[in-house]
């Protein structure tokens, strides 16, 4: 949960396109590597925690 926490408060700072690429950017991961998709290696956990916080961070922004 921690690493939520910190992915959540840093998308707060991120701009739009950053954040558009960085889901990018784990996406591709994921293609490229299924295995981190399945969220149980300690780096996937990251990229979930990641993934979470960047697009609820694009979907509130597409609100206002």
């Amino acid at each position: 949960m921690l690493d939520l926490k910190h992915y959540t408060k840093q998308a707060k700072r991120m701009s739009l396109d950053s954040l558009k690429y960085a889901v990018s950017d784990i996406k591709e991961c994921w293609r490229v590597n299924p295995e981190f998709e399945q969220g149980k290696t300690e780096y996937s956990k990251k990229l979930w925690a990641e993934w979470d916080a960047y697009t609820v961070e694009i979907q509130n922004r597409r609100k206002v």
